[in-house]
């Protein structure tokens, strides 16, 4: 019978630290999602570029705003379990290298990937 009533804590434990690292993940992904919705709002104001390379740069801030407002959904859902997050995660770092390695191709100018790094387009990786 004692092996019952462990069974039940362990089970109830397990439950509920599933449920907190859930509300954690809903809450880092809001405050992403916020935070990048800043910087696309910042850079909708404030950017440099011009023509088809600012909306280029705009886009690609709003993708991470769109991953981040899913991954919230998915974890509001409870659905996918951890393999969602790590989904998400492995989504965020492909994008991300891809951005710094490749830059903005409608751009005039082409900036080595050591100047791209100390640009504006850093941010994103703070963020995300």
């Amino acid at each position: 019978m004692s092996e019952t009533v462990q069974d039940r804590i362990k089970s109830r434990s397990d439950a509920a630290f599933a449920e907190e690292e859930r509300q954690g993940t809903m809450l880092a992904a809001q405050v992403r999602t916020v935070a990048l919705a800043v910087v696309l709002f910042w850079q909708a104001i404030d950017s440099p570029e011009t023509g088809a390379s600012y909306y280029f740069n705009l886009l690609e801030i709003f993708v991470f705003v769109l991953l981040g407002g899913l991954q919230f959904f998915a974890a509001f859902s409870r659905r996918g379990g951890i393999g969602v997050q790590y989904a998400f995660v492995t989504v965020d770092c492909l994008l991300l290298a891809l951005m710094f390695s490749l830059g903005t191709p409608f751009s005039d100018t082409q900036w080595p990937a050591s100047i791209q790094m100390d640009t504006a387009r850093f941010l994103y990786f703070l963020c995300s």
